[in-house]
């Protein structure tokens, strides 16, 4: 009877919310999937389409030549499916791909036109009183000598997104029902899976006292109830005690078989960040291949930035790459660490000096803050100096420019410490404590432009963890950030990484 109340509590709590939930979709998720649509048309001519047009045909625009620019807008305009419209600096159309040129306005005052007059790019969302329909209009600059010349813009008929609007209507009511159908389900078979285990102990308990003395029994349990996530999962062998032909107590083996199961999401959820992580430098790389390819890049200038953005992502593999063999090596067991006497400060000037140009080339300022006599550290000198590699590059490249960055090293009667500090954005509070996971970024768009795969903090933790030391990250939005890491001044000789 208490198994059965807590059961019904919980379903229909559960069931409560669920329903809640199921009918706020219902009624905001044509608005978000609209809004969804557009904006993914959005990116799509953003990045793709509205830049590569630009690209095509800037040579023509800026030597003037309006017969090729009204060709060559017929013919990208019939590749893309999209009516492209060249416009100069006054609103004058230079080319268009579907209409006349003596029948199209000034198009100056368009709203689009204005924001990539102004070296920006532009979006506008309005009807066309010609064709009767919605129209979607991204417009980017054609620059030259930092001037903007003219505008090169895209329209694209919102007609089929209407149309797929309507059907999801058609469908949102029905799929409304079968969600509440689904969260009456499901949440039965959670309030009974909470009180699962309670009945199997209670089974157990009974076929014990018949006399069936080994039993096996599994139970799922969570340690608190709100958390679902955090399951274990038990294997249960029960033995009796027993004197002649009375029993009096029996004994149970608890094996903890959770683990397996956690290698295996750990496992996938590492595979699909190593896939997300290779798949846009691959698809950048097979792009820009397949525009050389085709030849309608002939601007020796575009070509070669062309190949640099190639190298470039090319490059960001490979360091991808060696990180990876790089957290393989520290994660595994046989690690041997080869220890020596090491001057911290004399590595450090070192490893300075190697970032002396980029320090120059971003105005950045460098202090070095070591004791006179600071002593040798008990250090393996090529591990350690990853972590100084890592660390210091980390903080000038996301430091906005001019920065100072500062390495302080402060040394107790056993350990010292040592310090990075920045002027940077800082971190967030919510972010720190997932600072040195494996893939954690906390900005992944300009991680990914410095071409970064959040694995360098990882192994800086895994190379001071394999010297018995600490490693740790304070920060505060717009104040910066100081990164610092604890050595031991002598190590034994026989430590090996474990992870």
């Amino acid at each position: 009877m208490f198994r059965m109340k807590i059961a019904w509590k919980l379903f229909l709590t559960y069931t409560g919310v669920g329903i809640i939930c199921v009918i706020t979709i219902a009624i905001f998720g044509t608005r978000i999937l609209k809004d969804y649509s557009l904006k993914g048309i959005n990116d799509h001519f953003i990045k793709r389409d509205a830049w590569l047009v630009k690209e095509l045909i800037k040579k023509d625009v800026l030597e003037g030549n309006l017969a090729k620019i009204n060709e060559r807008t017929k013919t990208l305009g019939e590749k893309i499916a999209a009516r492209i419209t060249i416009i100069d600096k006054d609103g004058t159309v230079l080319g268009d791909s579907e209409k006349n040129l003596d029948v199209i306005e000034n198009l100056a005052d368009q709203p689009e036109v204005k924001e990539s007059l102004l070296g920006k790019c532009g979006k506008s969302i309005r009807y066309s009183n010609t064709l009767k329909i919605d129209m979607m209009y991204i417009s980017v600059p054609i620059i030259q000598n930092k001037q903007v010349v003219a505008v090169s813009r895209l329209s694209f008929p919102l007609t089929g997104i209407k149309g797929g609007l309507s059907y999801i209507h058609k469908i949102v009511f029905l799929g409304m029902l079968l969600g509440i159908s689904l969260v009456l389900g499901i949440e039965t078979i959670i309030s009974r899976k909470i009180t699962q285990p309670l009945q199997n102990m209670s089974t157990l308990a009974k076929k014990l006292a018949q006399g069936f003395f080994t039993q096996q029994i599994k139970i799922d349990f969570q340690d608190k109830a709100g958390e679902l996530a955090q399951k274990k999962t038990f294997k249960v062998h029960a033995i009796p005690i027993q004197a002649e032909k009375d029993m009096f107590g029996a004994v149970a083996v608890v094996h903890d078989i959770s683990k397996p199961k956690e290698l295996e999401k750990m496992w996938i959820e590492f595979i699909a960040n190593i896939s997300h992580e290779l798949r846009t430098p691959l698809t950048l790389i097979k792009g820009f291949t397949e525009t050389l390819r085709t030849g309608d890049v002939t601007d020796v200038k575009d070509r070669q930035r062309f190949f640099q953005i190639i190298e470039t992502q090319t490059e960001r593999i490979n360091n991808l790459i060696d990180n990876l063999l790089n957290l393989s090596n520290l994660g595994s067991k046989e690690l041997v660490m080869q220890f020596e006497q090491v001057r911290l400060n004399d590595l450090l000037k070192k490893i300075v000096a190697n970032f002396e140009e980029i320090i120059k080339r971003k105005k950045h300022i460098i202090k070095v803050d070591f004791p006179v006599e600071f002593p040798r550290v008990e250090v393996d000198l090529i591990k350690i100096e990853q972590v100084f590699n890592n660390l210091l590059d980390n903080a000038i490249k996301f430091m906005p420019e001019p920065g100072e960055i500062c390495i302080k090293a402060i040394e107790n009667q056993k350990n010292v410490c040592i310090e990075i500090v920045d002027s940077g954005m800082g971190i967030a509070s919510e972010h720190l404590d997932r600072l040195f996971e494996r893939f954690y970024r906390v900005d992944k768009t300009r991680s990914r432009k410095w071409g970064g795969a959040g694995l360098g903090l990882s192994i800086v933790r895994h190379i001071i963890h394999a010297h018995q030391g600490e490693v740790g990250v304070e920060s505060k939005v717009g104040k910066g950030s100081k990164f610092f890491f604890i050595l031991p001044k002598k190590q034994n000789k026989k430590t090996t990484l474990y992870s």
